[in-house]
C-alpha cells in the first residue's frame, strides 16, 4: 500500500500545533528546599524562588509550589495557574493537600503580597496559599491599597487561600477596582484597613464572592466602616459566605454605597459597629438597591440597626432570619 504524503506546509502547521499543545501543558516546580539544578523542571530540580517560575511560565502553564515560606511581592502571570499545598513528591494535582502543606507568601510588610496584572481573566488562578504580611500598593503619596491582594482591571480566580494579617489604607485583605474576579472558598481573616474594607474593598466591580469565611477583620478609623466588606458603585454576587466578628466604627459586617449587590444564603453574625451612635452592625446600605435573601443575620450590634440599617436604599428583603 502506498502511503500518502502530506504537503510540507501542512506538516509545518501540524508540528506547530503539537508544540503549542506541549507548551500549554508545562508544569513548573518550586520548592524552597530543593538542592538540584534550579531549572524548575521537576521536584528534584525545582526553582527555589517563586519569581523565577512566574517569569518562565507561559499562558496555559501550571506552577506547583511546595510547602514553605516565600518572601516577596508576587505578580501573577497571565493565563497561568498557580497552585500551593504540595509536599514536593506529587505527580498529580489531585494529590496535594494545601491544609497540611502550608505554602506561605509573606509580603515582608512591603507592598501588596499578590498583584494580578491588568487584563487577567478566570484562566489566571491562585489556589492553595497563605497570603500574609502585606502593606498594600502605593497609589499616591499617602494611601496604600490591597494589603494581601491588589486587583485593578483584573479578574483572576482566587480560591482555597487564607488571606490573613495584612494591612492597608483600603482593602486590608483585598482591594478590587474595575474587576470581576471569582473569589471562592477562601478564609479572609484578621486583616486591617485604616479607612474602609478591612477584609475586602470593592469599587466599580462585579465579583462573585462565594463560600468564603470573612472573619475578625477590622477598620482602624473613627469614621470608617465595612470591616468585613465595603463596596462602592459595585454589583457583586455575595453568596454562601460566613461573615463573622468583624468590627468597625460604622457598618461592621458589610457597607454598601451606591451599589446593587445580590446578598444571598450567607451567615452574617457577631459583627459590630462600635462608635456611639453607630449604624448597621450586620449590614448597612446608603443609596443602594440590594437584594437580601435567605440569609441568617444574627447577634450583630450597633447604635441603630443592629442587624440591618438602610438609608435611601430600596431593598428586596426576603426569607431571612434576623435575630439577636
Amino acid at each position: 500500500m502506498r502511503l500518502r504524503s502530506f504537503p510540507r506546509a501542512l506538516c509545518g502547521i501540524l508540528l506547530s500545533c503539537l508544540l503549542t499543545t506541549a507548551n500549554a501543558q508545562t508544569v513548573w516546580f518550586v520548592n524552597d528546599d530543593a538542592s538540584g539544578a534550579n531549572t524548575g523542571t521537576s521536584w528534584t530540580d525545582a526553582y527555589t524562588d517563586l519569581h523565577s517560575a512566574l517569569s518562565a511560565a507561559q499562558s496555559g502553564d501550571q506552577i506547583w509550589v511546595a510547602a514553605g515560606v516565600y518572601v516577596g511581592n508576587f505578580t501573577l502571570a497571565l493565563g497561568v495557574e498557580l497552585y500551593g499545598g504540595f509536599a514536593g513528591t506529587e505527580t498529580e494535582l489531585a494529590q496535594r493537600d494545601w491544609t497540611a502543606n502550608e505554602t506561605i507568601l509573606n509580603g515582608g510588610a512591603a507592598d501588596s503580597v499578590v498583584t494580578s496584572p491588568p487584563g487577567a481573566t478566570a484562566t489566571t488562578l491562585i489556589d492553595g496559599f497563605t497570603i500574609t504580611n502585606g502593606s498594600g500598593t502605593l497609589v499616591n503619596t499617602y494611601y496604600k491599597y490591597g494589603g494581601g491582594v491588589y486587583l485593578n482591571n483584573s479578574s483572576p480566580t482566587i480560591v482555597n487561600n487564607t488571606i490573613t494579617d495584612n494591612i492597608a489604607s483600603r482593602g486590608g485583605g483585598l482591594y478590587i477596582s474595575g474587576s470581576s474576579p471569582t473569589i471562592a472558598n477562601n478564609t479572609i481573616a484578621d486583616n486591617t484597613s485604616y479607612s474602609y474594607g478591612g477584609g475586602l474593598f470593592l469599587v466599580n466591580s462585579s465579583p462573585t464572592i462565594a463560600n468564603n469565611t470573612i472573619t475578625d477583620n477590622s477598620v482602624d478609623y473613627s469614621n470608617g466602616g465595612g470591616a468585613g466588606l465595603y463596596m462602592e458603585s459595585s454589583s457583586p454576587t455575595i453568596a454562601n459566605n460566613t461573615i463573622r466578628a468583624n468590627s468597625a466604627a460604622y457598618c461592621g459586617g458589610l457597607y454598601l454605597r451606591d451599589s446593587s449587590p445580590a446578598i444571598v444564603n450567607n451567615t452574617i453574625t457577631g459583627n459590630s459597629a462600635v462608635t456611639a451612635g453607630s449604624t448597621g452592625g450586620g449590614l448597612c446600605a446608603e443609596s443602594s438597591f440590594p437584594m437580601i435573601a435567605n440569609n441568617n443575620i444574627m447577634a450583630n450590634s450597633a447604635g441603630s440597626g443592629g442587624g440591618l440599617y438602610l438609608s435611601g436604599s430600596p431593598a428586596t428583603i426576603a426569607n431571612n432570619t434576623i435575630s439577636g
